[in-house]
């Protein structure tokens, strides 16, 4: 069976995920705002800027070997398992701090989660002004939040095109 499926022109291969509705053009255009704000980060008076994203880790597909056509990759389809199957990690990267890394971790990431933890990086950083780079972050979670404490209302979010947009 190998001999006749490589004569017809597969290769036993690694399978990788597509990431199907990526937009290069949203990103390139980040990426350009993002430049902008950090000069602005370096200046004296300007923000502290803080790089923001979760990590959810559950079982998902096992990448595996199988049959494609020679010179093409092989993909699978990606599955999640139940929400109560993973574990969330909250991570911070404040560009240029003496202690820039700081990770929260939950097993349910919700609105209530997500403002705990905002609330712990405020209090980390009282008397500057945030500027929060997130990825996927919900606006409306950040803006509750927001008007619930009134020492944030000197920071600001942007947040990171996802890959599927």
């Amino acid at each position: 069976m190998r001999r006749l499926t490589k004569a017809l022109g597969y290769s036993w291969k690694q399978a990788k995920k597509l990431l199907g509705k990526a937009s290069p053009l949203r990103r390139a255009e980040f990426v350009q705002q993002l430049g902008e704000l950090l000069q602005k980060g370096q200046q004296d008076d300007g923000p502290l800027v803080v790089f923001c994203d979760e990590a959810h880790v559950h079982l998902d597909t096992d990448l595996g070997w199988g049959w494609a056509p020679r010179g093409q990759s092989l993909y699978v389809n990606s599955n999640s398992p139940p929400l109560a199957r993973k574990l969330t990690c909250f991570g911070f990267y404040a560009l240029g701090q003496t202690e820039p890394v700081r990770l929260w971790t939950t097993h349910w990431a919700n609105a209530e989660m997500t403002h705990q933890m905002l609330g712990a990086l405020r209090g980390s950083y009282p008397g500057r002004r945030l500027l929060l780079v997130w990825t996927t972050c919900a606006t409306t979670t950040l803006t509750r939040f927001a008007t619930a404490h009134n020492n944030w209302e000197s920071s600001w979010c942007i947040c990171l095109p996802t890959a599927r947009t």
